[in-house]
């Protein structure tokens, strides 16, 4: 939780009067339904959690991204290309996009105009020959009668500055002077370029003007809100005839004439097939998973995609950003994106984007820190895990030479931290952000130690035979340190806190900034995975986690500030504690969760999106990269994961863990699952596990260059009386796993379903969701002592018993759903207003009303319309209310 400045530490971000929100009547059982609001969920599209949301088209290290905005138009921050469709003119509004095979970022999503059903394709690529500088958006949008008679529709396409709704960022162009020209099929603003279109029964300078001349912005009154330039498609259809439109526009606006040219040439199909074959061979063969559920196994490179996307190029270097809510790089991050894209082998990714900033982000005594944070200890650790574990999974050593004097200066650090300080810790540090305290953070200790065992594999790998007899030396005396620690610092209930020995939570720093966001959970539980400080056993590990499931759990995932916001990525911690240890069906229930509260396409979120209310994120909005790689890196695990040997110090004891999470979803006669060309630490494995009537049979392909310990396969929680067979030279269950020498290469299971494992599943969810502790104010200590007792209703308990889903999920979810919105409104609560996209402007009072009202924005602002990068102001432009569709005012 980064970063969060100033933004919802206000009461102002809560809502008013509302219980919960909109969701599919459909979706929530016999005789549930919702009270006066429309449903806005289709259940025969994919899953959106999220009411208005964002998701983007591009290619890696691009100056800036393409948004795909909440109701389907494609947004520059410069311009935005908007569709309207039939004769009232109505705005088109799809939240339930995909990507193309559920994963490649070619945006799709279709509706209905009575039997004339609309498909929309939207991609983002480079021209032939020129640079991702100034990449263009294609859309194809086709137009089918489905119908057994003649029809017709009509279709819109126009240009605006801002949708002002969900639009995040933007500064489009709010000149009066500025002049427009249509001719040959585009429209130009002072001779850039800004869209080209198919060829139209009718083109209009604004709503209702037919195009006749060139315009200024002032002839009509024009505002980064009013449509112009619009295109518009009278579509006379016989059945089954479809009729295609073709549009393109650069996502900078240039006066290049040659470029401009080349964009009017550029063929759709051609660049269509250029953007799959480009996402193909940079994803498609890598790290392959097949799964009966479809929204796991397009989630794996769904996420990989929105991290990819969320590389920059600024100022002649490539960086890695968080995506749309942060433009910028930050240490603690990197990790999880190194782990994900070496997972995928893209190296050069690595090194471009996140190893060449630690030069510049290392100070004179050794520690990394963002600047301007260069003395606060933040995440050194996990800068030198994510350079370490780089060169340790690619086995570059020339590599490794070239970095090695940052990691020595890293680990030199460590050590003289070890030395001077009272606890023989990592120095104190302040509330600069996550788990917010005053003291010694747990998270800093745990990343170290772990930093320190990698290094002296590293040092091993390059033959450093002195410094690994330092870092060895330094190794158990700053582990006691470490350890004793933590025992000191555990509660009773085994759960490890936020900070080690005496700390405190922050105090309120300025107006606005509320006590409660201090001492929050982050990377505290960090216990036993990546840092592999605990053995997964350890009742601190699993203690640690039941503290946060009973206390900062809502809507199945973890919340922050006190319960105020839930938080998604984050869920990814405590869920790894439960993958490693074999609490198998806790991280199946937290992966099940955190794909429940994505979008459409994956895209998910940091927080600001309160338990139970509108589904809208009130602050930084998604694709979070950063969340995006975590849940990656989580679904990868799930599948294949390198665990054990001391985090690899003794490599004879590091193991393969292989299938540690399966569903009872995917364990069906003749149904199978399997991962393929899974780049690992040791080489690359390809794995399957077919199910029959009465077990399971496992192959393994290997292409290893070094051995793991062992092979493990994790046993099913949902299946008994378990008995196997291998080829394995030496095989042994050890409590739920099958461990095998690496030379297996079948696994037979025999087994039988235990019919008690998801009996309840459905009642365990609901029940979860009801003994929520909930939001409270105040600090940490003042946690209410109680929690509800939960309830269940008759029907509810009657529920017939169905094994743990995807499905079961969304179902348990939207029933609650419903139930809090329903008792809402009965006890006299306010409905939430309808979501509807922005309309086109057609009335000439309000387009000289909005006019007049951009021009005193302007006036006010130096860098033109809504320029200000204040929080505050980015916030207002897609939350804030008005009569043009937006959902909700909170300012």
């Amino acid at each position: 939780m980064r970063r969060f400045k100033k933004i919802a530490e206000t009461n102002c971000l809560r809502l008013v009067g509302v219980l919960a929100l909109m969701t599919s009547g459909t979706a929530f059982g016999a005789g549930q339904a919702i009270l006066e609001y429309p449903a806005i969920d289709d259940p025969q599209q994919e899953w959106c959690y999220l009411a208005k949301t964002v998701t983007q088209v591009g290619l890696p290290c691009v100056p800036d991204c393409v948004q795909v905005t909440w109701d389907g138009a494609v947004f520059t921050k410069k311009n935005e290309l908007c569709f309207f469709y039939g004769t009232n003119s109505t705005p088109v509004l799809q939240r339930q996009k995909t990507f193309l095979e559920g994963w490649i970022p070619v945006v799709q999503y279709g509706w209905n105009d009575g039997a004339i059903r609309y498909q929309t394709e939207i991609f983002n690529f480079n021209l032939d020959g020129r640079d991702v500088e100034n990449t263009v958006t294609f859309v194809r949008v086709s137009a089918t009668n489905t119908g057994n008679v003649p029809g017709t529709s009509v279709f819109t396409a126009a240009i605006r500055g801002s949708g002002g709704d969900y639009r995040y960022d933007g500064s489009p162009d709010n000149n009066p002077k500025s002049g427009y020209v249509i001719k040959d099929h585009a429209l130009f603003e002072n001779d850039k370029l800004i869209y080209t279109f198919p060829s139209c029964e009718a083109v209009e300078a604004v709503s209702g003007i037919p195009y006749a001349k060139p315009f200024l912005a002032a002839d009509y009154q024009i505002s980064p809100r009013v449509e112009i330039g619009l295109a518009k498609y009278t579509l006379a259809l016989k059945p089954g005839e479809t009729k295609v439109m073709e549009f393109k526009m650069p996502r900078v606006p240039v006066a290049d004439a040659a470029y401009n040219a080349e964009v009017a040439k550029a063929d759709v199909a051609t660049y269509y097939r250029k953007t799959v074959d480009y996402w193909q061979n940079l994803l498609g063969d890598k790290w392959i998973i097949d799964v009966p559920e479809k929204r796991i196994q397009n989630a794996l490179k769904g996420a990989a995609v929105h991290a990819i996307l969320g590389t920059r190029h600024k100022n002649g270097e490539q960086l890695q950003s968080d995506g749309l809510p942060y433009s910028t790089f930050y240490l603690s991050n990197c990790y999880d994106y190194e782990y994900l894209y070496d997972s995928f082998g893209l190296t050069d990714l690595v090194r471009k984007t996140l190893c060449s900033q630690l030069r510049d982000r290392q100070s004179a005594e050794g520690m990394f820190a963002d600047p301007p944070k260069r003395k606060i200890m933040q995440s050194h650790g996990q800068a030198l895990m994510m350079v370490l574990r780089h060169i340790l999974i690619t086995q570059d050593k020339a590599y490794g030479e070239e970095v090695y004097p940052m990691i020595k200066r890293g680990i030199d650090f460590i050590a003289q931290e070890h030395r001077t300080d009272a606890y023989g810790l990592m120095r104190p540090s302040i509330t600069y952000d996550n788990e917010m305290i005053f003291g010694r953070y747990t998270s800093h200790n745990l990343w170290s130690l772990a930093a320190l065992r990698r290094a002296i594999s590293v040092a091993r790998l390059l033959g450093k035979t002195d410094d690994e007899k330092q870092w060895l030396a330094l190794l158990e005396p700053y582990r006691k340190a470490v350890f004793k620690a933590i025992d000191a610092s555990v509660n009773k209930d085994g759960y490890v806190p936020t900070g080690l020995y005496e700390f405190t939570a922050g105090k309120p720093g300025r107006p606005g900034y509320v006590g409660y966001g201090y001492d929050q959970d982050w990377e505290n539980c960090l216990l036993a995975y990546p840092t592999e400080v605990l053995d997964p056993a350890d009742p601190k590990v699993e203690g640690t986690n039941k503290r946060l499931r009973a206390t900062k759990y809502a809507e199945g995932i973890m919340t922050y500030r006190n319960g105020m916001h839930l938080h998604q990525y984050v869920t990814c911690n405590p869920a790894m504690q439960d993958l490693v240890g074999g609490r198998s069906r806790d991280a199946l229930m937290d992966i099940y969760h955190i794909l429940l509260h994505e979008g459409s396409t994956f895209e998910g979120f940091e927080n600001q999106v309160e338990p139970w209310t509108d589904r809208i994120v009130h602050g930084f909005p998604p694709p979070h990269a950063w969340g995006a790689s975590k849940i990656a890196g989580f679904i990868r695990n799930m599948f294949v994961m390198e665990y054990g040997g001391d985090l690899g110090l003794e490599p004879e004891k590091r193991d393969l863990y292989l299938f540690s999470v399966v569903s009872p979803a995917w364990v069906k006669p003749g149904q199978a699952i399997s991962v393929r060309n899974a780049l690992n630490e040791f080489g690359t494995i390809s794995a399957s596990m077919r199910f029959g009537e009465s077990g399971a049979e496992v192959k393994l392909e290997k292409q290893f260059r070094t051995q793991p310990a062992h092979l493990v396969v994790r046993i099913p929680y949902f299946v008994k009386d378990v008995s196997f067979k291998t080829d394995a030279k030496s095989s042994e269950q050890k409590g739920n796993a099958i461990f095998l020498s690496p030379d297996a290469t079948t696994l037979s299971f025999s087994w039988k379903l235990d019919p008690g494992a998801d009996r309840n599943a459905y009642q365990d969810i609901l029940m979860t969701y009801r003994q929520e502790q909930g939001f409270w104010p105040g600090q940490r200590p003042e946690m209410p002592a109680t929690r509800p007792e939960g309830f269940l209703t008759d029907e509810e308990k009657a529920h017939p018993a169905e094994p743990l889903s995807f499905k079961l999920v969304t179902e348990a979810y939207s029933h609650e759903y419903a139930r809090r919105y329903n008792d809402g409104l009965k006890a006299g609560k306010s409905p939430l207003p309808r979501l509807v996209a922005p309309p086109m402007i057609t009335d000439e009072k309000e387009r000289k009303a909005l006019h007049e009202a951009s021009q005193v924005e302007r006036s006010l602002s130096t860098g033109g319309y809504n320029s200000s990068v204040s929080q505050n102001r980015s916030l207002r432009r897609f939350v804030t209310d008005g009569k043009r569709g937006n959902t909700h005012e909170y300012w």
